[in-house]
């Protein structure tokens, strides 16, 4: 079974908890090298423009800032629930 995937909650509580984490304030590069993600990752973290990471990626970022995961990411909405033109979910036979 695939790692699942979770979404960033807020780009600007990352961004502070980098500038709160133990050990001292975080940079971009500090972040990416504890978590083992690129530089461009982190920075599409900060500025909305990819929100989404594995379980295992979510950890190692939470853990490097000294938080729960859950108080960062939550599971992403799955994408395989069918729905109408109303937003309800369709009815398969």
């Amino acid at each position: 079974m695939p790692d699942q995937r979770l979404e960033l909650t807020d780009s600007e509580l990352l961004r502070k908890l980098m500038q709160r984490a133990p050990g001292g304030p975080l940079s971009v590069r500090g972040l990416a090298r504890g978590a083992g993600i690129s530089k461009t990752r982190v920075d599409d973290f900060l500025h909305n423009r990819y929100a989404t990471a594995t379980g295992e990626v979510a950890t190692r970022i939470a853990r490097i800032l000294g938080v729960h995961r859950g108080a960062l990411f939550t599971p992403k909405a799955s994408m395989s629930m069918d729905a109408d033109s109303k937003g309800g979910p369709v009815e398969h036979r």
